[in-house]
């Protein structure tokens, strides 16, 4: 995987750069020296759009657009990714060795520093037993369909019984490390499993905040719009916001899963949501796919046959009484 050269990128062509910026102006609204004809049209490609995204795609698709047209590949922004993340926890491991006021600090104000999440944190319901509690888990970055499952769990679980419950309701079969965050990878809540060192299988982690088996759900999700990002797989990247939808005055015996978006569920050491999102096109529209485009998601895929593939996508779709049941052992 290639190393984004920034010097490369600071060498394309003037009027490219000039280009991107045309275009950008128009996205953001702003005044350009364009012609005001050739502004008309770029305002209306960009009025067509925006008007199609959220908020929140909004501000992505500007970003992902700069990088796309200053050459910055997909392959080369997911290496950024990686290393920037790991650069954080080092840049936040040095900086508590230094004073904010010393000048041979090397990461004066922490250079790496993505701002910690703030920590909304309860005690406990003493009636938790009584109640129960409806849960969205959505994929992240995932839309148009979203995927997300609603659940309803007795409301006294504890987040390890959460993660046995995400694990079943999503189709994921619970093989790496996992955690519960603020937002993803945040370091300043982590709930997960410590490890253990006799387990040579034990997807434990070396560092967390709270052990997920001795900490109440209700601790951190007890209203209605409280959410938190649960991690899986630190390589794939599954993330799921958890949500409260409801806390009700009534006591269930075992989660339960009603209702939900999107057929397929996550599979399992397939490439996270990027390959996630293409194996569901293929299922929707494998029909209207070339010969030539079917061969390459084959290869892409390592199936022989077309039957093979499908057929793989298939039993990866959700079956509600299979997880029903699943969920009764938890």
């Amino acid at each position: 995987m290639a190393i984004i050269n920034i010097s490369d990128m600071a060498k394309k062509k003037k009027g490219e750069r000039e280009m991107t910026d045309d275009i950008l102006n128009a996205f953001q609204c702003r005044k350009s020296d364009v012609a005001a004809p050739e502004m008309n049209v770029l305002e209306k490609m960009s009025n067509m759009v925006m008007g199609k995204l959220s908020d929140e795609e909004k501000g992505e698709f500007l970003l992902m657009f700069t990088l796309a047209s200053n050459g910055v590949t997909p392959e080369e922004y997911a290496q950024f990714y990686h290393i920037f993340q790991a650069s954080g926890m080092i840049a936040d491991g040095l900086s508590d060795d230094f004073d904010d006021d010393d000048t041979t600090n090397p990461f004066p104000g922490n250079l790496f520093d993505r701002s910690r999440c703030e920590v909304k944190e309860y005690e406990p319901l003493e009636d938790a037993a009584e109640r129960t509690l409806v849960l969205k888990i959505r994929m992240k970055d995932t839309t148009k369909p979203p995927m997300w499952r609603e659940v309803q769990i007795p409301a006294d679980y504890n987040f390890m019984q959460l993660h046995e419950i995400i694990q079943e309701i999503t189709g994921l079969e619970d093989c790496h490390l996992w955690q519960f965050n603020v937002k993803a990878y945040d370091p300043t809540l982590q709930i997960g499993h410590t490890v253990d060192d006799a387990d040579l299988f034990d997807s434990g982690m070396d560092d967390i905040t709270h052990e997920a088996e001795e900490t109440p759900i209700t601790m951190f999700l007890q209203q209605k719009g409280d959410k938190l990002e649960y991690v899986y797989d630190f390589g794939d990247d599954w993330i799921f916001v958890v949500e409260v939808k409801d806390l009700v005055t009534k006591k269930i015996k075992f989660p339960v899963c009603k209702k939900f978006k999107s057929e397929l569920n996550a599979i399992e050491d397939f490439g996270g949501i990027w390959a996630y999102k293409e194996a569901r096109q293929d299922l929707e529209e494998w029909g209207q796919l070339s010969k030539k485009k079917k061969k390459q998601r084959l290869e892409e895929q390592g199936f022989d046959t077309e039957d093979e593939y499908l057929e793989f996508l298939n039993n990866h779709r959700i079956n509600l009484d299979n997880i029903n049941d699943a969920l009764m052992s938890i």
